[in-house]
């Protein structure tokens, strides 16, 4: 299954990551192709954990109901596989998977 995420770059050009399909992802990565991968890992991990937890998944978001016209005007969108351990995300995935478990369990407790 795929999920959008939405990649904005600042001024300082890093990217903030955002996927509306799970709002507890929020992240900020410091070029395009670490952002990429790092929205990946995220919603991978975080799927994994709502599995683990019995949460069922979200119906992906369409494209037109998550873009902001007047707030997304310069993001780059990206679909990132939900399935786990695509090649090249062993890394990020150990590196982000305590944090995104956190944010999972608070999700599950509010």
């Amino acid at each position: 299954m795929n999920y959008i995420a939405v990649l904005r770059p600042d001024p300082e050009q890093r990217y903030h990551i955002r996927c509306p399909d799970f709002p507890a992802i929020r992240a900020m990565a410091c070029n395009l192709g670490v952002a990429r991968l790092l929205a990946e890992a995220a919603v991978q991990i975080h799927v994994e954990e709502m599995q683990r937890s019995g949460i069922p998944l979200p119906e992906p978001s369409a494209l037109h109901d998550v873009l902001d016209p007047c707030g997304d005007a310069d993001a780059i969108v990206v679909m990132v596989d939900a399935n786990p351990h695509s090649a090249g995300q062993d890394a990020a995935h150990s590196m982000m998977q305590p944090v995104l478990a956190g944010l999972t369990a608070t999700a599950s407790a509010a």
